[in-house]
C-alpha cells in the first residue's frame, strides 16, 4: 500500500518513492504512470536540488492518490476511449454528471469531456487513461471509485491551491513547489 502525504501534493519525490513501494514490475509501474525509464532518471537526478520539488502532472497525483485508498484494485488490460468511459460513467450515475464535473477529477481541463464527447482529442495523459479504466473496471463499483476519484482530485487540488469549482484547468505545466511555511520553519520536502 502507498503512505502519500496528506498535507501537501504530489512531487516528483513522492512519485519517485511510490514507484519503489508498488508492487508492479518496473515497465508496468512506469508505463500505468505515463513515465520513461529516461524521465524517471531525470526526476531521480533532479531530487535534493535547491530544496525544492517539482509538481507531477495532475492525473498522475490523482491516480497515485486514487490507488492508495482503494485496496484491491487489479490493473485492467482493457482501456476504454475517452467516448467509452464518458458513456460508462454516465450510465452509471441516475442523474448524469456534467460534462465539465468529469475533467477535472481526472486531472485535465475542464472542456475535455466535451471534446471527447464530439470526437476530439481522444488521447488524454497515460494516467488519466489508466484513471478511466479502473473507474470503469467493475461495473458494480463505478459510482464509489467515481466518487473516490473526486475526493482525491479534491485533496490535491487543495493542496496545490486550485479552487476545483472555478479553475477551468489544473494550471500550466508543473513546476516547482515550495511548502509553505509554519512558524518559520525548515520546508520538508519528501
Amino acid at each position: 500500500m502507498l503512505n502519500l502525504p496528506q498535507d501537501f501534493p504530489i512531487t516528483t519525490d513522492t512519485l519517485l518513492s511510490s514507484l519503489k513501494a508498488l508492487q508492479l514490475p518496473s515497465l508496468l509501474k512506469r508505463g500505468m504512470l505515463g513515465l520513461t525509464q529516461q524521465k524517471t532518471g531525470r526526476f531521480r537526478a533532479d531530487q535534493d536540488i535547491d530544496d525544492m520539488a517539482r509538481l507531477v502532472y495532475a492525473p498522475t497525483a490523482i491516480l497515485l492518490r486514487f490507488i492508495a485508498t482503494t485496496p484491491g484494485l487489479a490493473l485492467p488490460l482493457v482501456f476504454p476511449t475517452p467516448r467509452e468511459f464518458l458513456k460508462t460513467l454516465m450510465s452509471a450515475f441516475p442523474a448524469e454528471p456534467g460534462l465539465q464535473e468529469i475533467s477535472l477529477p481526472l486531472g485535465l481541463e475542464k472542456s475535455a469531456a466535451s471534446r471527447w464527447k464530439r470526437g476530439l482529442n481522444s488521447r488524454p495523459y497515460t494516467s488519466a487513461q489508466v484513471l478511466m479504466a479502473l473507474i470503469t473496471a467493475d461495473s458494480s463499483r463505478i459510482v464509489d471509485r467515481w466518487q473516490i476519484v473526486t475526493r482525491m482530485a479534491a485533496l490535491e487540488a487543495e493542496l496545490r491551491g486550485i479552487d476545483l469549482a472555478t479553475a477551468g484547468s489544473w494550471g500550466d505545466r508543473p513546476q516547482a513547489w515550495i511548502p509553505r511555511l509554519k512558524n518559520g520553519s525548515p520546508p520538508n520536502i519528501h
